[in-house]
């Protein structure tokens, strides 16, 4: 019984942890400029995801940022992360966010649908789509 009590207690702690460590911290955003698909990937048919985890200290201020990238293809990172660093640095956060952290996922792919360039999902999830280039065809 007593082993039971601790196993949940530890789990309780756990799950609590989890969840502070994984809050999306949406509120901390005040206005964010989404990315724009680096023309390079695009002509290469480079796509991938970019999760990017911001520090914010007092008054609104970046600290740090850490990227990841999704896809173990080299040229995913070197192509993709770039643009989502000048979006973030182009965004502003709210002053009253310091020591906290925001995560933001970002998706970079292919779409036919000329309408469908930009989407966002809970939580803190974006798609950013371009058409697929044509292929060059010989004469």
């Amino acid at each position: 019984m007593r082993l039971l009590m601790m196993l949940t207690a530890c789990l309780g702690i756990a799950l609590a942890q989890s969840n502070q460590d994984t809050e999306p911290n949406t509120s901390c955003i005040e206005r964010l400029q989404v990315p724009v698909y680096p023309p390079l990937a695009a002509a290469a048919r480079v796509s991938g995801s970019v999760t990017a985890t911001i520090n914010l200290t007092t008054n609104g201020t970046i600290e740090s940022t850490n990227m990841e990238v999704g896809s173990s293809i080299p040229n995913v990172k070197l192509l993709l992360t770039p643009a989502v660093e000048r979006s973030i640095r182009g965004s502003t956060f709210r002053k009253t966010c310091d020591g906290k952290s925001v995560r933001l996922v970002f998706h970079f792919g292919f779409d036919s649908d000329p309408y469908k360039r930009v989407s966002f999902g809970y939580p803190n999830q974006f798609w950013i789509s371009v058409i697929p280039p044509t292929p060059i065809s010989e004469p």
